[in-house]
Formats: structure tokens, sequence, C-alpha cells
């Protein structure tokens, strides 16, 4: 039988993509092991039945930070994105699949990865957040297709949120999958224009929608 090695360090990782060693530094800047997560959208709170920010301007959408924009989980995600280093991807997705699960959604889960605009894809030459849904080994659709190459790092907060309503047009089979939760998937949520535009594009979908990244900040 064939030993898994973890995918960052290289240590036998008994049948995972990270080792005991590795998935210990890593969790350990989860958000959850300083923050609590409000109830009705899983944003992230300074104490229990605190009702954040969050909540209140976005009522509809829900949203789910992993990980602060720090440390190894940034340099993996950086190492991804910007040198294209596709060693890390499994350990990404065992990431997200650890947090799917652990929001306990009847009904069952369908992943919706927001795609790379052309400029990235072009200078990776790969769509990282599909490949990191292809791996999680859940239910996934690329639902989303981008009406633009519109570059969200190079614009303003203020243009960001004027350029939301042009970034993504949605496919129909999403509304005809079984499963009653759309869990969308995204690397980086800085500002959330980007976030709340995919969650927009899919909101007719009737589903219930959670926009979850594995880097961002806290909302509140």
């Amino acid at each position: 039988m064939l030993l898994s090695r973890c995918v960052l360090c290289n240590e036998f990782s008994d049948g995972h993509a990270l080792c005991p060693s590795c998935w210990e530094k890593i969790s350990n800047q989860f958000y959850d092991k300083a923050f609590k997560r409000c109830p009705e959208c899983y944003s992230l709170v300074p104490f229990e039945d605190h009702r954040c920010r969050f909540c209140s301007s976005h009522p509809l959408s829900k949203i789910f930070i992993i990980s602060p924009y720090e440390g190894i989980s940034r340099k993996i995600i950086e190492d991804i994105k910007f040198s294209g280093f596709k060693r890390g991807i499994p350990a990404v997705a065992e990431v997200f699949r650890y947090h799917i699960e652990s929001l306990h959604l009847e009904g069952g889960v369908r992943i919706v990865p927001v795609p790379a605009s052309a400029s990235g894809l072009k200078r990776r030459g790969f769509d990282q957040m599909k490949l990191i849904a292809r791996k999680i080994g859940l239910p996934w659709t690329p639902a989303l297709k981008r009406k633009a190459d519109i570059e969200q790092k190079s614009l303003s907060r203020k243009d960001r949120i004027n350029e939301m309503d042009k970034m993504f047009s949605i496919s129909k089979e999403i509304s005809d999958c079984c499963e009653k939760n759309i869990i969308l998937i995204d690397d980086i949520c800085t500002t959330g224009t980007t976030m709340f535009s995919a969650m927009d594009a899919l909101s007719l979908s009737g589903k219930n929608l959670i926009g979850m990244a594995w880097l961002g900040f806290v909302h509140g």
C-alpha cells in the first residue's frame, strides 16, 4: 500500500492532504479559534448573541471566512494564486470540506467556485477555484461566468461596488440541481464585492446560499 505524504512538508499524512503537524499549524489560524460565529449569517462576532454589521447590511446573504489574511494560510493561497503552485490545492480543498461539513446543513450541498478572471487565468494557466472545487469531493458546478475581465484588486472600494452588477452571469442548470444548499467558494475576500456579486447572481436559484472564502477580514 502506498503511503500518502503531506502536500506541504512531504511527511507521511495517513491518507490526508496534510500531515497532523501542518493541519495543526493551519487550524490554529482558523477564525473559529478566536471568534464566535453569528448563527444567522456565519459572520464573525466578538461574543455570543452579538448582532453583526453584516447581518444588518446584507440580511439575505450568509458568509463564512475561514482564516485571516496572514501566516501559513496566506502563503498557501498566494503560492497558488500568484505563483501557480498547484501542490497546495489538495490542502485548501481539505480545509474547505472540513468547514463545509462543520455547518451541518440538511438537504445536501453543491459547490460553486468563483471563476478566475481572464487575466488571472492567463497568468496562472489554470482556474484555481475550479481545481479546488473538484478536489473537495462534494458535488460541484461551474455555474458562474464572468461577464467581463474586471481585475478587482486594481479598483478602489467605490469602483468595486459600482462594478458589482456587471461581474457574473449564471448557468440555468444550477436551479435544477437536487441539493438544497449552495456553497460559493473563493480564495480571498477583501471588500466582499466579488462574493456579494456572485451571490446576487445565484440568488434566483431558489437555494440556500452561503459564501465561503479561505482568507478575509473580520466583518462583525
